[in-house]
Formats: structure tokens, C-alpha cells, sequence
């Protein structure tokens, strides 16, 4: 396999040298960090919600790699950066939450009814929390049909 222009490597036949590569060092247990996406909560703006609160998992932003990185790379000791990926099967019970979810935030997206339920009121302005969760939650309906990780 080739690796990318920018990239350098040889092979590693000796298993013993194979180990020590996989585990350079034995990081200090109190010294471990998880790094997670963002789970962003807000309080509604909004009447007709179930629920008073609002959540979306916030992705990364562009350059979240990078920073993440260089911040590594200027640590003053030896550290290092797994990524595990597990598999998880999206089963129908998820896919309708995420589905209501989604609905939810799309109704709140957009003016809503007076609360007063007359002309007097004006309708209800759309909740910003859910103006810009709803799109992240919509592409996770999307994605989020067989398996994740």
C-alpha cells in the first residue's frame, strides 16, 4: 500500500518491536483525558416544546484537528492520541427518537403560534437555539440508519 506523498515508512517484521510501537509508553492513569464532542444544552424560547430544554451533539468545527494537534505537539511531555471507533447498531427505537427530536426542533425552527391565541398576541418568534440544531439533527436522521460509531 502507498502511503500519501507528505507520509514516511518502513515495515515492522519483529513482533517485539511491533508491541513497543503500539505502546510507547505507560501514560500515568490519572493522566488520561477523553475528548468528546459537545453536547449543547439550551432552555426554550419558546411555548408547545415537551420539554423546557433543548440538547444537540455540536460537531467539531473546521480546524478542531489542527488546533487539537499543534495543542499536542507543544506539550512538555510525552503524550499520545487513539481514536477508538466502536460499532453500534442504530435500531428502530433510536431512529424514532432522533425522528421526533428532529420534529420537534423543526416546529420550534419556525414562528409559532400566539401564545394568547389571538390576533392580538403576534406569533411566537422561531427559537434560535433550534434554527441552528435542527439542520444538525436532521443530517443525524439521515445518517443514523444501520450502523454508527
Amino acid at each position: 500500500m502507498a502511503l500519501p506523498p507528505r507520509l514516511v515508512g518502513e515495515p515492522v517484521t519483529v513482533d517485539r518491536e511491533l508491541r513497543e510501537l503500539l505502546e510507547p509508553f505507560r501514560p500515568d492513569p490519572a493522566g488520561l483525558v477523553e475528548i468528546r464532542k459537545t453536547l449543547t444544552a439550551a432552555r426554550t424560547t419558546r411555548g408547545g416544546a415537551s420539554s423546557p430544554w433543548l440538547a444537540a451533539v455540536t460537531p467539531w468545527r473546521p480546524g478542531a484537528g489542527p488546533v487539537l494537534g499543534r495543542t499536542l505537539a507543544a506539550l512538555d511531555f510525552r503524550a499520545a492520541l487513539s481514536v477508538g471507533l466502536a460499532p453500534y447498531r442504530i435500531g428502530p427505537g433510536l431512529r424514532h427518537h432522533l425522528a421526533g427530536r428532529s420534529g420537534l426542533l423543526a416546529m420550534l425552527a419556525v414562528p409559532g403560534p400566539s401564545l394568547t391565541h389571538s390576533v392580538f398576541g403576534g406569533p411566537q418568534p422561531p427559537d434560535q437555539f433550534a434554527v441552528h440544531a435542527h439542520p444538525l439533527l436532521a443530517d443525524a436522521v439521515g445518517r443514523y440508519t444501520d450502523r454508527a460509531f
